[in-house]
């Protein structure tokens, strides 16, 4: 399959359809518009084996190194989860999907207690007092 994608890109940026070949990689990497373009930009002109080593590279690299979890958990903690992103993003340069899955890794998705949650508690509430 990588190699299929592969050779689709790099034929459509050999036929200067930079912008088809930036929406397939967006469609099968998940990659942001600009972190697709980039990446576009990186095979351009490359051979089959060399765009591997890009990719291969690229993917290496979306795994955030030497990155304090302790602060990220503690930023979500005070600020949200997306100033966590947002902090991640800007010290890693990655893309915010790949932000994002890395802040929820780190915290685990915390269930939301939203409204609903607070009306229900206040109905069983309710029958409970009725009872009495």
């Amino acid at each position: 399959m990588e190699d299929e994608f592969l050779k689709e890109v790099l034929m459509l940026l050999d036929s200067a359809s930079s912008i088809a070949a930036i929406k397939v990689i967006r469609e099968q990497t998940g990659l942001g518009l600009k972190d697709a373009k980039e990446l576009s930009e990186k095979l351009s002109g490359l051979t089959l084996s060399e765009a591997r080593t890009v990719l291969e590279k690229q993917s290496t690299a979306s795994e955030p190194s030497g990155l304090d979890e302790d602060e990220v958990k503690r930023i979500v903690e005070a600020e949200g989860k997306i100033s966590a992103i947002k902090y991640v993003r800007q010290q890693t340069g990655l893309g915010l999907k790949d932000a994002k899955d890395f802040v929820e890794r780190i915290v685990g998705v915390q269930a939301k207690s939203g409204c609903a949650s607070i009306i229900i508690a206040g109905l069983l509430l309710g029958q409970l007092l009725t009872y009495m």
